[in-house]
């Protein structure tokens, strides 16, 4: 490829001073280098080459921008000859690349407040090696995107937004012991997040993986924690543990992907525990081909179907997955709360939108917040059975106290609305009235789907009277 408008750093910057750059560059020294202007259709290969450890690379918020081509990286922290330690990029925005940011060989660095769009592949990557593939690549045996991290090591990237590229969003490949915080992985045109090839000990927190093509998290290494993230609105399903065990999946809001909310896929060992798993379009959770020795405690599942353990085909991969084995689904009964809100730990909370879940129809006869009954998910095994269900009111996503009396609203049936707002345990006129009288306040004005009782997106003195009238029995003038 014509490489146009390429420089080369090879003197160390005297100590302390920052060297300035204004074009594509390969940087083959240590030392602070910051970016003076936007570079933009640009058509190298790489355009900021880091072959350095020690670099430090300050954008001052402005553009690296390519032509589209593949094969291109607009910046390339590349230790192909030899490995690289701490090198640092931020405040960066990177488009229309191959890829966006690659992490090759490269150990304890730092990307910070970087976008990576509008990329052909990856937007941000780490790894060991160079990989390539084409959108048309099975996902079973990609290894790289937009952004990756290759054979890498103690690097992390923060508050970063990866987003709009046309492969995955961020691809973790043979890389170990890095950590992904606080970034909006967002409109890829695949999977949002991919750990694979033995990427293990990675932490993914406190993320939004939103609105991506295909799956949000797909999970083909061991030993990764996904935790505190909100996954929500992909075309596939919200996380998917694949043939890969020892995941640790906690406190995450997975809610109205296409597919699954959770998918573990011949996975074993992993914990499954403190998530809230709502509206998605298929089962809030899937164990398939043989997923088993697997713990699934403490969660929420809030979807017209909780829970997956059939037989069945999948539309272009193996022509029949047989169900997952023998797995956990409660612990025995201790003081809690649990995630719904209730006093006692033990299983999870099974609900429907239209109040039918069985923990909001089970009997609770001595009101300890468990079934009096196991879900045996109709499966009739103790392979895959629920012995603690949670039940109550939930509380689990409550708004807070409405009224100031103390009490935190509650969402009786468990169907994400809070009818009970001044949490006294009964719905009435007088928690209409409450709303009514509040509506200004924070706890409803800053949670106005806690209130949409007429599920049009909005919060509105029509769904006070939609609440009224089903109390009543009245009818609406």
């Amino acid at each position: 490829m014509l490489a146009v408008g390429l420089a080369v750093v090879t003197a160390a910057p005297a100590a302390g001073a920052q060297t300035q750059i204004n074009n594509c560059t390969t940087i083959t020294q240590p030392g602070e280098y910051v970016l003076t202007t936007d570079v933009t259709n640009r058509t190298v290969d790489d355009c900021i080459d880091i072959r350095a450890s020690d670099v430090k690379l300050d954008g001052a918020g402005h553009l690296l921008d390519g032509v589209d081509t593949d094969g291109t990286v607009g910046v390339y922290a590349n230790g192909t000859a030899a490995p690289l330690s701490n090198v640092a990029v931020r405040n960066l925005r990177v488009t229309d690349w191959g890829g966006g940011v690659r992490y090759q060989r490269v150990s304890d660095g730092a990307i910070t407040d970087v976008t990576a769009a509008s990329t052909t592949r990856v937007g941000v990557g780490l790894s060991t090696s160079e990989t390539t593939w084409s959108p048309t690549t099975p996902s079973s045996t990609r290894t790289a995107t937009v952004s990756s991290v290759f054979g890498s090591s103690g690097n992390t990237l923060v508050n970063s937004t990866v987003a709009s590229n046309a492969g995955y969003g961020l691809s973790v490949a043979s890389s170990t012991n890095n950590g992904f915080f606080d970034n909006a992985v967002v409109s890829n045109g695949e999977v949002g997040v991919a750990f694979v090839d033995l990427s293990t000990d990675n932490r993914l927190g406190g993320n939004t993986i939103e609105s991506n093509g295909g799956v949000g998290i797909s999970l083909r290494s061991s030993s990764n924690d996904v935790g505190g993230n909100t996954i929500e609105s992909n075309g596939g399903a919200g996380a998917a543990i694949e043939n890969a065990g020892d995941i640790s999946l906690s406190s995450n809001v997975v809610s109205a992907n296409d597919g699954e909310g959770i998918v573990v896929f011949g996975g074993n060992r992993s914990l499954v525990t403190n998530n809230t798993v709502t509206g998605n379009g298929r089962a809030g959770i899937a164990l398939l081909a043989g997923a088993a020795n697997n713990s699934i405690v403490n969660n929420v599942f809030r979807n017209d179907d909780n829970v997956d353990l059939s037989k069945r085909t999948i539309p272009g991969a193996v022509p029949f997955v047989p169900a997952g084995g023998p797995n956990t689904w409660n612990r025995s009964k201790t003081q809690g709360p649990n995630r719904a809100g209730g006093p006692f730990l033990g299983g999870n909370y099974y609900a429907r939108t239209n109040g039918t879940g069985f923990s909001q129809t089970c009997a609770d006869a001595d009101g300890d917040g468990l079934c009096d009954s196991p879900n045996d998910f109709g499966n009739a095994s103790d392979d895959n059975t629920d012995f603690l269900p949670l039940t109550g009111p939930c509380t689990f996503d409550t708004p807070g106290d409405v009224t100031g009396n103390g009490k935190v609203a509650t969402d009786p049936d468990c169907d994400g609305f809070y009818e009970d707002a001044n949490g006294d345990g009964t719905v009435d006129a007088v928690d209409v009235q409450a709303i009514f009288a509040n509506r200004n306040d924070p706890a409803v004005a800053d949670n106005p789907g806690e209130f949409d009782f007429t599920r049009n997106g909005k919060f509105n003195v029509v769904d006070l009277q939609k609440l009224f009238f089903e109390l009543t029995g009245e009818t609406r003038p």
